[in-house]
């Protein structure tokens, strides 16, 4: 290759630099002015989610799968079909809602995982740093609250954190099979 071919190769990396650069300036102006609701996230990294992505099941290996970033947060749509990826205001509202609420409810510090909508279940896990547990919702027929942590010292606020969970869960049970009852209405 002679050195005019690589100046124009040179060329053409920085102006795609240049285009990607002021489209983050573009959305960062948009986030602050409250004009950018939500970012579609093109592809999320493997190696962050690795423990989300791991699914036993066959039938959720084939899913296609579409992730939004809302608030700093990620909810990641499943479904068979392109026309079940879409991410309504409701579901939106809903996770802006679960996010507050378990904040408010439960620890103002905690680093989510994303929160994944199957066609029949909605789970979400995420990492309560202060009091070093982990914690998985799931929806389906082994729903439930569980909880994983490493020599954990049971004491009072442990077992105050535990029943909040579990009654949080409950709320977060209820309002994600409304939304999940909704997606099967839109779907007929």
């Amino acid at each position: 290759m002679n050195s005019y071919e690589e100046i124009k190769l040179m060329v053409k990396a920085s102006k795609r630099a240049l285009i990607k650069e002021d489209q983050k300036d573009i959305n960062h102006i948009k986030k602050t002015q409250g004009l950018l609701i939500k970012e579609e996230i093109e592809k999320v990294s493997d190696e962050k989610y690795v423990e989300d992505q791991e699914i036993e099941e066959k039938e959720k290996q084939d899913l296609q799968k579409r992730s939004f970033k809302i608030q700093g947060s990620i909810i990641s749509i499943h479904g068979d079909r392109k026309s079940e990826l879409q991410l309504t205001l409701d579901e939106k509202v809903a996770f802006k809602e679960s996010i507050e609420e378990f904040r408010n409810e439960i620890s103002e510090i905690v680093d989510f995982q994303p929160l994944n909508v199957y066609q029949n279940n909605v789970e979400w896990s995420g990492k309560i740093p202060d009091k070093k547990i982990n914690f998985h919702f799931s929806t389906e027929e082994t729903n439930g609250v569980y909880m994983d942590a490493e020599m954990l010292k049971l004491d009072n606020d442990i077992v105050e954190l535990i029943e909040k969970l579990q009654k949080y869960f409950e709320k977060f049970k209820v309002k994600w099979n409304k939304i999940l009852g909704s997606r099967k209405e839109t779907e007929k």
